[in-house]
């Protein structure tokens, strides 16, 4: 009668040293975030979402309008204290 061995396992097969498969994982892991990274963030996907530097910058720098309807964000410590 057979009896039931281990269930089968990789590493019956391969053998590496553990700094080996530690090394393996970490570039297998960056190999994939440079795809990722290359994939979806490399550069806009059409040139027509390209903006003038000094554009983004003025817009971004600016006061808010009078007409603009966002309150200005104010810290939790002075949301306490605000007796409104």
């Amino acid at each position: 009668m057979r009896t039931r061995g281990k269930p089968f396992q990789l590493s019956h097969f391969i053998r590496l040293p553990f700094a080996v498969e530690v090394a393996l994982a970490v570039l297998i892991k960056l190999l994939v975030l440079a795809w990722l990274w290359n994939t979806f963030f490399s550069a806009p996907p059409t040139k027509k979402m390209r903006l003038p530097t000094a554009q983004v910058e003025q817009h971004l720098l600016s006061s808010p309008q009078a007409g603009d309807t966002a309150r200005p964000h104010s810290s939790s410590a002075e949301a306490m204290h605000d007796p409104h």
